[in-house]
């Protein structure tokens, strides 16, 4: 959070925003697909939901989108400068 959101990441902590989302993606799409043979109360004991998890899981994929795009820091600027520059 220091690094990342608050910060001036480094293109080293980027690489390794990337390596630790990769990660939690994995298990995450790994209890997905075993949260599928459980029923709701099963899950249930360990204070989880299949909904949650999936929602945990896609936190986790939008999470990437928005920092692993592609997407130039210049392509970004001028596209920032073209829609919030723009007069009403």
């Amino acid at each position: 959070m220091r690094r990342i959101i608050l910060g001036a990441p480094t293109e080293n902590d980027i690489l390794h925003h990337a390596l630790c989302l990769h990660a939690l993606l994995a298990i995450g799409n790994a209890l997905l697909l075993e949260g599928k043979k459980f029923s709701d109360d099963q899950l249930s004991v360990f204070k989880v939901s299949l909904n949650q998890i999936t929602a945990y899981v896609a936190e986790l994929e939008q999470s990437f989108r928005e920092w692993h795009h592609g997407i130039s820091e210049t392509e970004l600027a001028k596209s920032r400068r073209a829609i919030f520059s723009a007069t009403a």
